[in-house]
Formats: structure tokens, C-alpha cells, sequence
């Protein structure tokens, strides 16, 4: 669904890493207050990393923790982020 999104819109979007998720939603709380994946309701993005074969799952965000977890259940909160993805600045 993210390589259909990013073919259509003609945009580089790519599935989070564990750290690109949990970076990105970290600081959109920092900056805005909001909660993203929190828990209420609760949702989750799945990230490219794998345990045992198993998405390891990143959200339900409580004011006191973002939560992981490896994705071995089916939950209709689970979904995937589309991370946006940038070229690497070159200098010189």
C-alpha cells in the first residue's frame, strides 16, 4: 500500500523504522502537544523491523510511554504510517 501511495502521489514515502517512528511521533508531541498513535483510541503503526518473523509494532501512547510490541496479533487498530522520505543533503 506505501509503494502504491508513493508511485501515485510521486512522493518517496517508505514504512518507519522502529527509531523513524518512534522519533517522529516523540517529537510531534514535543512540539504540538498531540499524541500520535495514542490510546484513545488505540493505534499502533507497524515498522519494517521483524522479531521471529513477526512487525514489531510501535503506538498506543499514554501520557506516561509510547508503547512496542511485536505485531502476533491481528487488532483493527494496527495500521502502517507512511513515513516520508528525503534525499540526503549534499554540501559542496
Amino acid at each position: 500500500m506505501v509503494s502504491e501511495l508513493a508511485q501515485n502521489a510521486k512522493v518517496n514515502y517508505g514504512v518507519p523504522r522502529v527509531l523513524e517512528a518512534s522519533i517522529s511521533i516523540l517529537a510531534h508531541q514535543v512540539r504540538s502537544g498531540e499524541r500520535l498513535f495514542n490510546d484513545n483510541p488505540l493505534t499502533h503503526t507497524s515498522c519494517l523491523e521483524k522479531v521471529h518473523g513477526y512487525q514489531i509494532i510501535v503506538g498506543d501512547f499514554k501520557p506516561s510511554r509510547l508503547n512496542f510490541t511485536v505485531g502476533f496479533y491481528d487488532s483493527i487498530g494496527i495500521g502502517v504510517a507512511a513515513l516520508r522520505k528525503f534525499q540526503p543533503l549534499v554540501v559542496g
